[in-house]
């Protein structure tokens, strides 16, 4: 059995402008949710109060309390 041969890097691929613009848009609106994603103020207490109350909830529904 042989080893298996792997392509050096940079694989070699086509790009068009198409995929070139699709990089540079994903790129941008990346960066705008990195941006908003620091400068958000997160107070997961709320957060994990409602995700228990939402569990607390369907556990009782489903036992039928």
């Amino acid at each position: 059995m042989e080893p298996i041969k792997v392509k050096k890097l940079p694989i070699e691929y086509n790009s068009d402008k198409e995929l070139l613009r699709l990089l540079a848009e994903s790129n941008e609106k990346y960066g705008e949710y990195k941006s908003l994603i620091k400068n958000i103020e997160f107070n997961s207490k709320y957060f994990l109060d409602s995700i228990i109350l939402s569990e607390s909830l369907k556990s009782t529904q489903i036992e039928g309390t």
